[in-house]
């Protein structure tokens, strides 16, 4: 008998309920876009920086097609999270700020550097 009752007691705690009887709510967690546009902000200012280094900003012409291939991806996922002005404003200067930038930028603070070197 007590090996009976044992057994009804298991079979009670591991019954099967309905699931109108169980509420489960969860919260999809909150996606923000603001670290994903702050990660590609940081990553074109670094980039336009290193730019402006008289002579070795040339070498940001070999990475720089990377880091802004990551930072269109990047600003399309802050568009996806949300952030539409912030995605297309990094978008846009992906494709048209930095890259004028980063190219123009080395020759100009190379050539103001060889002047002065030159005046002196």
């Amino acid at each position: 008998m007590a090996v009976t009752q044992a057994l009804m007691d298991r079979q009670e705690r591991f019954s099967y309920q309905p699931a109108s009887r169980i509420s489960l709510h969860v919260e999809p967690p909150q996606r923000s876009h603001h670290s994903v546009s702050s990660g590609s902000w940081i990553l074109l200012a670094v980039c336009c920086l290193f730019a402006l280094i008289p002579g070795l900003g040339f070498a940001i012409w070999i990475i720089a097609p990377a880091v802004l291939l990551v930072t269109f991806i990047l600003g399309c996922v802050a568009i996806s999270r949300g952030g539409v002005l912030q995605g297309v404003f990094i978008i846009f200067t992906t494709l048209v700020g930095a890259p004028l930038f980063i190219t123009i930028a080395p020759i100009v603070t190379t050539a103001i550097a060889l002047a002065i070197s030159e005046a002196q």
